[in-house]
């Protein structure tokens, strides 16, 4: 299963860059599960290509781009359906303004999720994080088993099987 993990930022700024590092020397699987995507050049992106993981750069520029906010998505939704993502991870709350949409256009498969490390500190992106499209309803069409509901408000979609 293919895992799409989208990163904003392509230079170590605080904690959530240093944990994707950690990820990527440990991540499960074989690196070509785990493509990723970043929305700058930076010595991230340098450090994943070096330790085998298939990375693109896709530059979105800021949110109040709408234009380029718009020609983001669909390129992202556009790359999902190429590659065969079956999920998207977006690693900080930026990245799922954009993985969010895009796993929606690519079609009911693709599920958008969204990693928190900022626990007690709230932005107006973290805010527009929970009026996303990908919402709390990921809609495979096979069933997933999950270890908890919504991160956000711990309800299940009700496409999601809960486990037993």
């Amino acid at each position: 299963m293919k895992v799409a993990v989208l990163m904003p930022l392509a230079e170590q700024r605080g904690g959530a860059e240093q944990l994707l590092r950690l990820f990527l020397r440990h991540a499960p699987g074989a690196p070509d599960d785990w493509p990723l995507v970043f929305f700058e050049t930076g010595p991230l992106v340098d450090e994943a290509r070096a330790l085998g993981f298939p990375v693109q750069v896709i530059r979105a520029g800021r949110l109040r781009q709408l234009v380029r906010y718009l020609h983001t998505v669909r390129r992202l939704a556009r790359w999902f359906r190429q590659e065969g993502i079956a999920l998207v991870l977006s690693w900080m709350g930026k990245a799922h303004l954009y993985g969010g949409v895009a796993a929606r256009l690519a079609g009911s498969r693709r599920s958008g999720f969204s990693t928190e490390f900022r626990r007690g500190i709230r932005g107006w992106i973290d805010g527009l994080r929970g009026c996303r499209p990908s919402g709390c309803w990921p809609v495979p069409r096979q069933p997933l088993r999950l270890s908890g509901g919504c991160v956000r408000c711990g309800r299940w979609p009700s496409s999601i099987r809960r486990p037993s």
